[in-house]
């Protein structure tokens, strides 16, 4: 099988060190092309030793599409959208994995309200497909561009989405309560996320308006247009990786029985090699840590109510991990290859 030709766009943030790392266990992947704002001419080696490779950073060039199959962007939101169009110029095949939210909207003014930026490319939306392979495996396999979901969302959307296909209009209301580990603030240099600052201390951030609670809603929306407007609190806790969700649903009327509820979940994800519903234990990030893997659980806590419990590691399933998973259902890979890392217990 010939070898698909990849570059990362944003290679020495944390999301794109981890697809670099996950990459290099991959078959089926010639990694072509490294950029870094920043780190521009420096050897990756260099800066990160424990990645034994001879590459060199290079400056986000868009004419470099014509040398690859496909590109992974590591930006944050605004970037991609800057030059993506140049990237399809020179390369009208290549294949684009955005992990920034420039593609995760098909209404450009939800995410200019959002992000409080101007979308540079919004004619390219519709033919972006919302990367979340256990709901939308389908669109991915034909798609050339890909809004690879954002952290807090793949937990949740997750969690959420057996309950709500099955419950399409009964649902009163639902509430989120997330907490994630420093990571996900990415590698920026701010006093708010010092170890002094963050160690032996959890808050709460984004009381009022998170920037991933539309990109929720809107998929909830797309599930089912009766469903509730999602209510959202994230936590930052004292620990580098991991998301724990924990998501309490408000029904209209009396819910089946606990077991019936769960029944719900393993025929969904029966097939699902990257989600795993547990029988008895609730998920911690432990269970996840490093890997691929969404743990989930539920409990049925009165007549027309359930708690719904899902872990990620936010830096994997929540980022790279599941950006690679894209490129492989987009190029007919198996779709856990290079992704079965065994969670670190310890």
């Amino acid at each position: 099988m010939n070898k698909v030709k990849v570059g990362i766009f944003g290679a020495t943030g944390y999301a794109g060190l981890n697809i670099f790392r996950i990459l290099s266990n991959h078959p089926y992947v010639d990694l072509k092309y490294l950029s870094s704002h920043s780190y521009s001419g420096e050897s990756y080696k260099k800066l990160f030793p424990s990645f034994n490779t001879d590459m060199v950073l290079k400056t986000s060039d868009p004419e470099i599409a014509r040398d690859l199959d496909a590109c992974f962007v590591a930006l944050p939101a605004g970037e991609t959208s800057k030059f993506v169009t140049k990237l399809i110029e020179y390369n009208n095949n290549i294949v684009i994995i955005d992990l920034g939210a420039d593609f995760r909207f098909k209404d450009k003014e939800i995410y200019e309200k959002t992000y409080g930026i101007k979308h540079n490319c919004p004619e390219i939306l519709t033919s972006s497909v919302y990367g979340l392979p256990e709901i939308n495996r389908e669109k991915i396999k034909k798609a050339k561009i890909i809004g690879n979901p954002g952290c807090y969302p793949t937990s949740i959307l997750l969690g959420l989405y057996p309950i709500i296909d099955r419950f399409k209009g009964s649902i009163e209301n639902i509430i989120a309560d997330s907490k994630s580990g420093v990571s996900g603030a990415g590698r920026k240099l701010s006093k708010e996320f010092l170890f002094c600052e963050v160690n032996e201390s959890v808050r709460p951030y984004g009381a009022k308006f998170h920037r991933h609670q539309p990109e929720m809603n809107d998929q909830i929306r797309l599930i089912s247009k009766d469903a509730p407007e999602l209510i959202f609190t994230p936590h930052l806790i004292p620990m580098q990786r991991g998301i724990l969700s924990t998501i309490y649903v408000f029904f209209k009327e009396d819910l089946p029985e606990e077991e019936k509820l769960k029944r719900l979940y393993y025929e969904r994800y029966k097939d699902e090699k990257f989600v795993q519903i547990l029988e008895n234990e609730l998920p911690t990030t432990a269970m996840v840590r490093s890997s691929n893997l969404c743990a989930i659980n539920i409990c049925k806590t009165s007549n027309n109510t359930i708690k719904i419990f899902s872990a990620i590691d936010n830096l994997i399933k929540g980022a790279s991990g599941q950006a690679v998973q894209n490129l492989n259902i987009i190029f007919g890979f198996p779709e856990e290859l290079s992704l079965t890392n065994i969670p670190e217990v310890i």
